[in-house]
């Protein structure tokens, strides 16, 4: 399934853009699309906007930069009316000006209170907007970022984000009344416009099996980004199994991963890959009952680039071996990291390459696969085979055949029935 789409320089014209867009009309699962340095105008445009507007478009960021497009543009801020999906609208170079800006400003004050999930509307490199017309426009919709600059803006986060700027390391407190943990990142050259933008997209992803994030400190003179993020688990997975090695029951493993693979069902349905999925980063209580994913800001734009993976070392059984070679991050590498957390909940370790001499990155250079060991799976049946045939799926070699989230919880929902009337 195709993503992303990239057409970028392709001297599409209006009737080209008119057939593209009329063959991705009900493709669900395409997120963004880049259209920059094409040669269509307003008619163009408009195809563009009336595919935004179907139902079945699913793009939470579009590209049309680059283009001598004026006023244009129009009818496609207009879609955002009636489209629910799209985060992030790109207008760079596009030959826009203040009239043009304030034909904006009347659909933005239209669409304020639909709660439409539109976060970030960059008009950079636009040299006719005014800076001083885009500050009073961000001050008007607080609840939009729109970027208009080529430098670094010195941005004021709202007041319930803020923290002592001074902090400077990673340390337990409280936050509201809350046990937080608080983490700090080298911000390097990241544009603050787009960082606000990505916080606001975090602290807004709630799911009682995520970890939520309550909100971030910025220190522009230090470069520096504090996020707090809810620390009310105290146990990592990992040190859970360490300790209840065999003592588990079949439902509460099952329970567990199900649990884990619905608060990756809520980042999958926004297109976030996690990217760094690891026993480690799974928390729970003390009696198992709940369990959260953390972590997960690695997959939100600006802050990906802003943080580091688990090193391939670190981690490295949980790591997809199809990255290491090269291969783009897609949400088909959080299946495979699943499955190692589902091989360690049902057969208490770590998953492995069959022979036991072979070091994990030397399988992954020689593109080697983990394998569900043959002493795990001897006249295997009932639930134990539908687990052990899924942990096989989520390893598939191409990333593409391995199963989706939603498949994954089927599957997991299907064995727990088996278990609950006694046929396992």
């Amino acid at each position: 399934m195709i993503r992303v789409l990239n057409v970028a320089n392709n001297h599409l014209s209006n009737a080209s853009i008119q057939k593209l867009c009329t063959s991705l009309v009900h493709n669900k699962y395409l997120t963004r699309l880049v259209l920059d340095e094409n040669a269509f105008d307003e008619k163009g445009c408009q195809f563009v906007a009336d595919y935004l507007v179907d139902e079945s478009c699913g793009l939470t960021s579009l590209g049309m930069n680059n283009m001598n497009l004026g006023d244009a543009i129009i009818p496609i801020v207009g879609s955002l009316v009636d489209n629910d999906s799209l985060y992030q609208l790109e207008f760079r170079n596009c030959n826009l000006n203040n009239e043009i800006l304030g034909k904006i400003e009347t659909i933005l004050a239209i669409i304020q209170n639909l709660e439409q999930p539109i976060t970030l509307l960059d008009l950079r490199e636009n040299g006719n907007i005014g800076a001083t017309r885009v500050s009073s426009l961000n001050e008007k919709f607080s609840w939009l970022t729109i970027a208009a600059y080529h430098q670094p803006l010195e941005i004021e986060m709202p007041e319930n984000w803020q923290l002592n700027p001074k902090l400077l390391k990673v340390e337990e407190s409280t936050y509201n009344g809350d046990r937080v943990t608080i983490s700090q990142y080298d911000l390097g050259q990241v544009e603050l416009s787009f960082l606000r933008n990505d916080m606001r997209r975090l602290v807004t992803i709630e799911h009682k099996n995520l970890v939520s994030y309550k909100g971030c400190s910025v220190d522009v003179q230090e470069s520096k980004l504090h996020i707090i993020s809810q620390n009310d688990l105290p146990t990592t997975l990992h040190q859970y199994l360490s300790n209840q090695r065999g003592t588990l029951e079949a439902i509460d493993r099952l329970n567990t991963m199900i649990q884990v693979a619905e608060g990756l069902q809520a980042l999958h349905k926004l297109d976030i890959v996690h990217g760094s999925l690891t026993n480690q980063i799974v928390y729970t209580n003390d009696d198992f009952s709940q369990v959260r994913i953390g972590n997960h800001i690695l997959g939100i734009g600006t802050l990906r680039t802003i943080t580091q993976q688990s090193s391939i070392t670190d981690g490295a059984v949980f790591f997809p071996p199809e990255l290491a070679l090269g291969r783009a991050l897609e949400l088909a590498n959080d299946i495979y990291s699943l499955g190692v957390i589902m091989f360690e909940l049902w057969f208490d370790q770590l998953a492995s390459f069959e022979e036991e001499t072979i070091n994990y990155l030397d399988g992954v250079s020689r593109q080697k696969r983990p394998d569900v060991p043959a002493y795990c799976i001897t006249n295997v049946s009932g639930v134990d085979k539908m687990i052990v045939d899924l942990i096989r799926e989520c390893w598939e070699e191409n990333p593409d055949d391995r199963p989706e989230i939603g498949d994954v919880l089927d599957l997991l929902a299907g064995a727990k029935h088996k278990i609950v009337k006694g046929s396992t």
